[in-house]
């Protein structure tokens, strides 16, 4: 797990200092690195833990500052090895390494992480100049799980708190779609090619549309069959905020309050696995979990699976950037990117070309890719040409896909009638 490839330049910041690029990229304000060292510092002090664990060395400026700033015990991980020797040669850190309450680790597989002891501060340029791939990956997963431990009490609290109005659970829709078409709407940037596609599938196959997506979908008159949401911090409500819904809402149990809230037809709770609240209140109540994978895409692919899609498309699933955009044009979450986007991390997309992606949207790709061997009798297709390839989901143009019946299905009095309402 060390770099070999990395092109370091040195000189001097505009107050005297001096700083350092890796392939490109700066470690530290090219004005003051300094103020920007103890800023970023400051951010990331806490009282609840032991230790710090600090990724990346740089030229030490973190390291150094971090002993000025708090007493605990610090330990600084740098996988860059000809990175320390070269910045041996330029700055003496011999009063730094020696130091009692610090220790450097170079090697991956002499870390321990705790979660209830680390503090963990990650230099934003040391992780966008990552260069072994495998790496990236498990260190992405690690930023997940932390991320999710991070918000435990924020799950906890909404949980408890929707848990006062649940009503239904997704038990009676097992096998509801079998024999059924279904579409799963994610709002990436080709949501805005497939509205036409959309328009012609609706009331033939069942269309579940992430919250993301739903202005997209309301602007060009499309209301899918129902719409699904699990992010549990209190942003989420915008994707619904100012809206009639007039379709089911499927919710993680753990979502944002004020979502279930919202009035709607059918209001439906999904029991996830990872929370232990929700795992326990299943178990208790014979409620199927839901793989969630970390993304509310992911859930809503679980769900149709256990609803018994026969045949599961994607729309708008492109965990990649495209023409400079992360999200479609109307999306609540779409944000367009001026400058050319620089990320560590790639993959190939559906036409063949390797195209700009993200960590977490790598993440998102293999739960999927981890999940469709298991559904021998499914077929997947994803729509997205210049979006992410999904091993197990062929490509298809969505003009090529036919629609072997032309009766309507009224998806809405379905799911309706399965809970007797």
């Amino acid at each position: 797990m060390m770099n070999t490839k990395s092109k370091l330049h040195f000189f001097y910041s505009k107050n005297g200092v001096l700083n350092i690029e890796v392939n490109g990229l700066c470690y530290y304000s090219k004005y003051n690195p300094d103020k920007d060292v103890e800023k970023f510092l400051l951010s990331q002090l806490v009282n609840d833990k032991k230790r710090y664990i600090l990724f990346g060395l740089g030229l030490g400026y973190h390291a150094q500052k971090l002993l000025e700033l708090d007493t605990k015990e610090i330990i600084v991980f740098e996988n860059n090895l000809s990175l320390i020797n070269e910045v041996k040669k330029k700055i003496d850190l011999k009063n730094l390494f020696n130091h009692p309450r610090l220790k450097l680790i170079t090697d991956w597989q002499r870390l321990t992480l705790s979660d209830d002891e680390d503090q963990i501060i990650i230099l934003p340029t040391w992780y966008k100049t990552l260069e072994d791939k495998h790496f990236k990956e498990v260190f992405q997963s690690i930023i997940i799980n932390r991320n999710t431990l991070k918000s435990r009490d924020l799950l906890n609290d909404n949980f408890t708190m929707n848990i006062k109005n649940y009503l239904y659970n997704m038990m009676p829709l097992k096998n509801i779609l079998q024999g059924k078409k279904a579409i799963l709407v994610a709002a990436g940037p080709s949501l805005d090619d497939e509205i036409d596609f959309l328009k012609r599938a609706k009331g033939k196959y069942f269309i579940l549309a992430v919250g993301a997506a739903y202005k997209t979908l309301q602007s060009n008159a499309i209301e899918p069959d129902a719409l699904i949401i699990i992010d549990p911090n209190p942003s989420v409500y915008d994707q619904i905020e100012n809206t009639e819904l007039k379709i089911p809402l499927f919710f993680a149990s753990t979502v944002y309050p004020k979502v279930v809230l919202h009035d709607t037809p059918l209001k439906v709770m999904l029991f996830q696995k990872g929370v232990q609240l929700a795992e326990d209140f299943a178990k208790k109540n014979d409620i199927n979990l839901l793989e969630t994978g970390g993304s509310v895409a992911n859930m809503g692919f679980s769900l149709l699976l256990f609803m018994g899609c026969k045949s599961l498309i994607f729309v708008g699933q492109d965990l990649a950037y495209i023409d400079g955009k992360n999200h479609s044009n109307q999306s609540s979450s779409n944000v367009e990117f001026k400058n050319n986007i620089s990320s560590i991390f790639k993959t190939i997309s559906n036409e063949g070309k390797e195209v700009e992606t993200s960590g977490s949207w790598n993440y998102y790709r293999s739960f999927f890719e981890k999940e469709i061997p298991k559904y021998d009798d499914v077929e997947f297709i994803n729509t997205s040409l210049k979006g992410a390839s999904i091993k197990g989901a062929r490509y298809m143009n969505s003009k090529k896909i036919l629609f072997e019946v032309d009766e309507v299905t009224e998806y809405l009095n379905l799911l309706i009638k399965q809970f007797k309402l």
